[in-house]
């Protein structure tokens, strides 16, 4: 053979070797994509499977106290469970201010360009990220605290309502957890727990459903992002996931819901109690008739023409409502959004929500509700269709033969007949339920604050603690009683409990002259001084010689009694404005535990207690609170916003002579008389 002939010869041997090397090459590719498609086909949506890179560490990133957005607001993250904080990832995204226009300016940082041939020899998996657009992951975001401080698991998994121990009755610690919106029921086997009657049952079912519905509102986008991301991470790995969102600062609670949009809003620096019923219920009635996730914001800035003030009720390096509270969502808008979101006043949010509007914003992804402390919007029929268009939704996710389907069906359609009482009553005292389970859901304290809530009741209430022996006694003092409602002396109040005494039945069960009756008295303020006002009541013997019982006072011990309603105004005395908060969400607690209540329900904090009573969260059902002002004497009957009310004042202090037959008597004459006359 020649030698050209052993050259050809080489050659076909060698491209065979190529051709069979080729095939195994392939084959050995095919196999590895088979297995993948395999894992990712094996993930099914009822699997167990936890996302939650806490405990590995995380950065969490926060604000510096810098003018530059990149330094102030990055990432709102903190974590209560940890005192560190770790700077924004800086090498991904660098944040620049444009004073000429006033936007942000997002630029991805250069990355030195990989060899192509290490590109093509080491393969990649989809991140668990590959979800999200490359404009959010890159852009400063308005991010949540970690998932751990508000929730075991997310998403959830099944139907909400087999989720409803994790979502309610678990993560609203203010309620007692023997009241009958907790504890109140079927369970699936169809075990009636107690002997409750069917109209209570289908009120604390519709009540219940009315609250997943608002969960569902708000996280129904995120969910089905988590789901995804969880779907990924399978695939990728938990460590390389870690490290893409890492890089990214996106945190375990932040999803970028790609078809959400949002009406925004910024929390008033005002009292808890004003806020909570004018500004959150204003925006979520607006945000549920519109479609839109509700976000509130703080400490959100430009550097030039556009800033928001830190709220003064946190003290986390956030400044916001999560410094306390669970994330409204887990979708996350970004900071650009925020700041160029078109401002609308109530009177354009109401007729966007009644359809006046057509077109103007409506494409807009985020909407800022400027002004909603202005006045109560009203509740209309288009809120309760959608509430129960939802709640029908949660419902036909149980199996058909579950026990609890027709009773739910019952409460469901009862959510179609709701009607808005609140604008009908001048107090705001008898409400809808849609404002009750609006208002259980925004005061969901973090974790671990809702365990100190309940180590504190614990400590507070003694073991011999009997609600039906107990009244409830709020009492509003400083900035309430100075500037805007009129008030009672402390004695005027024990001389009405002495009232409610008699007219509740307490003196035909319990006879003073058989022996001595001691009755509870649940007693909060924010004044300092208000224990010592009841011990020397009851050091009085004046006044305890005409009381029919003996007085055993209850406090909420941790309250540190800041002396204003206003967070401006509040004497914090080396305490943080977080514990402010612990020491309004204790009192609610504490008074969910009263047999009879009284209240000035010229305060909002007041009113707030009185729908919680309302909506099945005290111990005892039938103790729905009572307003001084709906009482029949003019005595109690007072008068908000005393300054610019004069009329109210006049005409309560008319009614008052008439009453007590002398024309020249003042408020503190009378209430002096009101105990000369026992």
């Amino acid at each position: 053979m020649g030698r050209s002939s052993r050259k050809v010869t080489k050659r076909i041997g060698c491209a065979g070797k190529r051709y069979a090397f080729a095939l195994l090459l392939i084959a050995f590719v095919s196999a590895c994509y088979i297995q993948s498609i395999q894992e990712i086909a094996m993930f099914s949506d009822g699997d167990q499977f936890k996302l939650d890179l806490d405990e590995k560490d995380i950065p969490i990133p926060t604000n510096k106290d810098d003018s530059l957005l990149e330094e102030q607001f990055m990432y709102k993250h903190e974590d209560e469970e940890s005192a560190h904080t770790v700077d924004p990832h800086t090498a991904v995204i660098d944040t620049q201010t444009n004073s000429q226009d006033n936007t942000l300016i997002t630029q991805i940082t250069k990355v030195q360009e990989d060899d192509l041939t290490t590109k093509v020899s080491m393969p990649t998996t989809k991140s668990c990220l590959a979800a999200n657009s490359q404009e959010w992951l890159q852009s400063a975001r308005y991010g949540n605290t970690p998932l751990k401080l508000s929730q075991v698991d997310y998403p959830v998994k099944g139907p909400l309502l087999e989720n409803l121990p994790a979502l309610l009755l678990d993560a609203q610690p203010i309620c007692h957890p023997k009241s009958p919106l907790m504890s109140i029921g079927y369970d699936p086997s169809g075990i009636t727990k107690g002997g409750d009657d069917e109209a209570k049952e289908v009120r604390m079912w519709k009540l219940r459903l009315m609250y997943l519905s608002l969960y569902h509102h708000q996280h129904h986008h995120a969910m089905e992002e988590a789901t995804e991301r969880q779907k990924l991470q399978s695939v990728q790995g938990e460590q390389e996931c870690h490290s893409d969102m890492k890089k990214h600062n996106v945190s375990t609670f932040d999803f970028e819901c790609k078809n959400a949009k949002y009406l925004v809003a910024e929390m008033r620096n005002s009292g808890f109690g004003s806020v909570l019923k004018r500004d959150f219920y204003n925006v979520f009635v607006a945000a549920i008739a519109m479609n839109r996730t509700v976000v509130f914001y703080n400490d959100v800035t430009n550097g030039t023409s556009f800033s928001s003030g830190k709220w003064l009720l946190s003290s986390c390096s956030r400044h916001d409502y999560q410094c306390s509270f669970q994330p409204l969502s887990g979708c996350v808008p970004t900071i650009e959004e925020i700041i160029r979101a078109p401002n609308l006043q109530e009177d354009a949010i109401e007729s966007h929500m009644s359809g006046e509007i057509k077109g103007l914003y409506e494409e807009s992804k985020v909407i800022r509700f400027a002004n909603p402390s202005k006045r109560v919007l009203s509740t209309d029929s288009l809120i309760h269709v959608e509430l129960h268009r939802i709640a029908t939704l949660i419902i036909d996710e149980l199996d058909p033969t579950d026990a609890r389907v027709p009773i739910l069906r019952k409460a469901a359609q009862e959510i179609l007949l709701e009607t808005d009482r609140s604008i009908q009553h001048k107090f705001l005292h008898e409400t809808s339920d849609f404002a009750i389970s609006f208002m259980l859901y925004i005061m969901r304290p973090t974790l671990a604050k809702g365990n100190q809530l309940k180590a504190f009741m614990d400590n507070d209430l003694p073991p011999d603690f009997d609600s039906a022996r107990s009244f409830g006694f709020p009492i509003r003092g400083s900035d309430k009683c100075n500037q805007e409602s009129e008030c009672l002396q402390f004695p005027t109040y024990m001389r009405l409990l002495k009232s409610k005494w008699y007219e509740e039945g307490f003196a035909e069960k319990y006879d003073r002259e058989s022996g001595n009756v001691t009755f509870i008295i649940l007693v909060t303020s924010e004044m300092k001084d208000i224990m010592d006002k009841a011990y020397a009541f009851s050091n009085n013997s004046e006044y305890m010689s005409k009381f029919p019982f003996t007085p055993r006072w209850i406090t909420n011990t941790n309250d540190i009694r800041q002396g204003n309603g206003s967070p401006g105004r509040a004497k914090l005395g080396g305490n943080t404005a977080d514990d402010v908060i612990t020491s309004m969400l204790s009192t609610f607690k504490l008074q969910m535990n009263a047999g009879s209540t009284i209240g000035n329900c010229c305060s909002n904090f007041h009113q707030v207690i009185m729908q919680l009573l309302q909506g099945g969260c005290g111990l005892e059902y039938n103790n729905k609170g009572q307003c001084l002002q709906s009482r029949n004497e003019s005595l109690y009957q007072l008068c908000c916003q005393k300054k610019s009310n004069r009329v109210c004042v006049r005409e309560r202090l008319g009614r008052m002579r008439v009453e007590f037959n002398d024309m020249n008597i003042t408020q503190g004459e009378a209430e002096t008389r009101v105990w000369d006359e026992l």
